[in-house]
């Protein structure tokens, strides 16, 4: 919460600083965009930790006698996708002041099932499922360099990344059946970013922008809210 209250100090100190009433221009865009760790796969290590428990699992099955045992790995979630929006604020006739969101939720799962065969026939199964979400909100200084229909831009800025992880499963074994949560956690941290930009006006309210935002910073802490 002191990160976000860091934000919200910086962007007011700079509206209020800025020329609001000598009709400064107001725009709110819509942002589609890709966050790629440096990782190259941000839900790596967790899926390579449960797959492994899940073999432990399978050999542990097979050696006290289920007869048929199958399960499936998770699968790695890689980059995420992400979708928000973004209010940009001029306070010069080239520099503008940027607030964005954006948001993006995705999962992964699996499966494990034992069973006996026989007149005693005993079944114990799971399906698994892991949920990994992100939201970084910026805020950022940005330079235009023509300020006409055709304009590239560059800013600094930073940004408060949140991110909540949460594994869950439904099991049924016998006639009993339910869903378990087997990991709930988060982290947030505040990380620095640079942010280069082209952009073209469709027309006098339409406009394309190819942008490029490199955070410099980690997500590691992690605080586990529940797990068993």
């Amino acid at each position: 919460m002191r990160c976000l209250r860091k934000i919200i100090w910086v962007v007011s100190i700079l509206l209020l600083f800025s020329n609001l009433g000598n009709g400064q221009r107001i725009s709110i865009s819509l942002k589609g965009g890709l966050f790629i760790p440096t990782t190259a796969d941000f839900s790596g290590p967790l899926v390579d930790a449960f797959n492994l428990k899940l073999g432990n699992k399978v050999d542990l099955f097979e050696k006290v006698g289920f007869l048929s045992v199958e399960s499936q790995d998770m699968s790695d979630i890689g980059n995420y996708r992400t979708t928000g929006a973004e209010i940009e604020l001029s306070v010069h006739k080239k520099i503008a002041v940027p607030v964005g969101m954006k948001y993006r939720r995705r999962s992964t799962s699996s499966y494990f099932e034992a069973r006996t065969t026989g007149s005693d026939d005993y079944v114990y199964s799971r399906d698994y499922k892991l949920e990994i979400s992100i939201l970084p909100v910026h805020a950022a200084v940005r330079y235009y360099f023509f300020k006409q229909d055709f304009d590239v831009y560059a800013g600094v800025g930073i940004g408060f990344y949140t991110v909540a992880i949460r594994g869950s499963s439904q099991f049924e074994e016998l006639t009993e059946s339910g869903e378990d949560l087997y990991w709930d956690a988060g982290g947030s941290v505040l990380i620095p970013h640079l942010n280069v930009g082209v952009l073209y006006k469709l027309t006098r309210w339409l406009g394309i922008a190819l942008d490029f935002r490199y955070a410099h910073g980690t997500i590691s802490e992690f605080e586990a809210k529940e797990s068993d």
